[in-house]
């Protein structure tokens, strides 16, 4: 898989503001990482596990922070 990242500590920098957002959604999020036939994929979870799944894909060059309002 092809690194998108310049440098490690850009990749440092962009996952700390990442977590630093995730951690004021104010609802329950579960983090699940999948083994698929491509690669690992990162899931966010939440919602009530009765009711009929939404599945909600962010854009290229974006992450699942663009679908949550905090």
């Amino acid at each position: 898989m092809t690194n998108i990242f310049k440098s490690p500590e850009s990749k440092k920098i962009l996952d700390r503001k990442y977590h630093e957002v995730l951690s004021q959604v104010r609802f329950p999020l579960e983090s699940i990482w999948l083994e698929t036939s491509y690669a690992k994929t990162h899931v966010l979870a939440t919602g009530n596990e009765t009711k009929e799944p939404v599945i909600l894909l962010h854009g290229s060059a974006s992450n699942s922070l663009a679908l949550i309002e905090t």
